[in-house]
């Protein structure tokens, strides 16, 4: 029998393939060596792909892709992620994460024609992650991050345009001030999330252009830009 796992990490993609004879008289205490030395050396033990997968979800990317209306089953997450999206229609696109149960996670997409960018995904406890419900006319991708996967912000500010989440710069103080500026006609938000993935507070909530301050506020960590324009973000004192 032939077992191939295929993930996708941070640093590396690697393909490990095992191959077992059809030695049958092998004993339970043997193979229980066996397992235990794989899994020392590569990671890897005989469990199935999907339980491989949650237990690297921190660390894993999944990638989907397709055509037209979908519906996607993925190898279960049950932390906070990120997820990246394009589409290259010129109608309808949404993205609606669901459980196995096909429960209701979020609206994770609902824009019309050409699409790419990043959202944040919050879970609860009880929430896992199963499926996508895609809804599109053209090509789509969908591409599962880790949290690690965010924008690094470097200096005084930041700038980029459409969904994006960003990771805030080091020693950033609750009472450090957050400049928002957003150039667009649409919806405009910013939301701060913790380090662990936990949704903390909106700071901003606009359609058109727009110009704020607020405080970064208490554990912060990550920072959720949802807008269909170009933005820009400042930390100071």
């Amino acid at each position: 029998m032939e077992v191939s796992v295929l993930y996708y990490s941070k640093r590396t993609t690697k393909r490990i393939q095992l191959y077992y004879s059809g030695i049958m008289t092998v004993s339970k205490k043997v193979l229980a060596t066996c397992q235990l030395f794989l899994i020392l050396l590569f990671g890897f033990s005989s469990t199935p792909a999907s339980a491989l997968a949650q237990a690297k979800s921190k660390n894993t990317s999944q990638v989907f892709s397709g055509t037209g209306d979908s519906v996607v089953t993925v190898a279960t997450v049950n932390q906070p992620v990120l997820v990246s999206m394009t589409h290259d229609g010129t109608s309808n696109f949404a993205v609606i994460s669901k459980t196995a149960s096909d429960g209701y996670i979020s609206l994770l997409a609902n824009t019309v024609g050409i699409y790419s960018g990043t959202r944040f995904q919050v879970l609860s406890k009880k929430e896992k992650l199963s499926l996508f419900d895609v809804s599109a006319d053209g090509n789509w991708t969908i591409t599962i991050k880790p949290l690690s996967a965010a924008t690094k912000w470097n200096g005084k500010s930041i700038s980029g345009s459409g969904d994006t989440v960003v990771k805030i710069p080091k020693k950033t103080k609750a009472g450090n001030k957050l400049g928002m500026q957003f150039a667009g006609t649409s919806n405009f938000a910013v939301i701060s999330y913790s380090k662990s993935g936990k949704y903390l507070s909106l700071k901003a909530n606009e359609i058109g252009d727009y110009s704020g301050k607020k405080t970064f506020g208490s554990g912060a960590t990550y920072l959720g830009v949802e807008a269909e324009g170009t933005w820009t973000l400042t930390k100071s004192k």
